[in-house]
């Protein structure tokens, strides 16, 4: 009867002593994946200890982060654990600044920390969904993986409209490259020696190697090789922006 009662005391202190093991804390990896056009700046934070902190990293408009080391969790998951995630949002789709740069706004938002995959400590990652909402998941897996438990499966894809936007944005640079490049030519037309008298203290500056062959700004090489630079860029930048005009329509 006392061998009995032996056994089952230490039968129990080594169920103590497991699940002891169990709540320890483990330090588990966090990514960022934003459907959105805004750009984020994630820092997910223990309530209860400021110094439990992880993220800090920039994610663009219908992106995914990398890993950042490291968040402590409990070895064994149980509900009611808070997590707090602090947000820096870059509001591209609110061009308010005073030089039409984007809005900025600070969020802290309180989550629960989720249950994960197959009861292990698992990857937190803090999703931005496309109305706005934060969540935070706990897997090991990415989005694009059968098993995320995440409302959204696979990776951001961008809108048509933020597509669009981009495709703006680099038609303007383009156009503003060939209107550049394009009165470089009437220059080389007109006055050839000014202009390359011009080029060449820029060039001696920047980029001595490429024009170390030529003797000075009045050799006719060097004036041929600005013309036919000055040919090919024009021609190439309007092959691009001919390829996106296309994709507007």
């Amino acid at each position: 009867m006392k061998l009995k009662r032996i056994l089952k005391y230490a039968a129990l202190g080594g169920c103590v002593l497991i699940s002891a093991c169990q709540s320890e804390p483990v330090g588990v990896p966090v990514h960022a994946v934003n459907y959105t056009e805004d750009e984020i700046t994630y820092r997910i934070v223990d309530p209860k200890d400021d110094e439990n902190r992880a993220g800090g990293e920039t994610i663009n408009s219908f992106g995914a982060g990398g890993l950042m080391c490291c968040y402590s969790v409990p070895g064994k998951w149980q509900p009611g654990i808070k997590v707090e995630l602090q947000v820096e949002l870059w509001l591209t789709s609110q061009q308010n600044g005073p030089d039409g740069s984007p809005r900025r706004e600070k969020q802290t938002v309180i989550l629960d920390l989720p249950k994960p995959v197959d009861d292990e400590p698992n990857e937190l990652w803090v999703i931005r969904n496309p109305d706005g909402a934060f969540d935070l998941v706990a897997c090991n897996c990415g989005p694009s993986h059968e098993k995320w438990p995440g409302k959204i499966k696979g990776m951001p894809i961008a809108s048509e409209s933020y597509r669009r936007k981009l495709i703006r944005r680099d038609l303007a640079l383009l156009e503003d490259t060939l209107r550049t490049f394009k009165e470089a030519q009437d220059e080389l037309t007109k006055d050839p020696v000014r202009y390359a008298k011009q080029q060449w203290e820029t060039d001696s500056r920047h980029r001595r190697e490429d024009i170390s062959k030529y003797t000075g700004p009045s050799d006719k090489q060097y004036i041929a090789f600005l013309k036919a630079e000055t040919d090919e860029i024009v021609a190439s930048t309007d092959k691009k922006i001919a390829a996106l005009r296309k994709e507007t329509h």
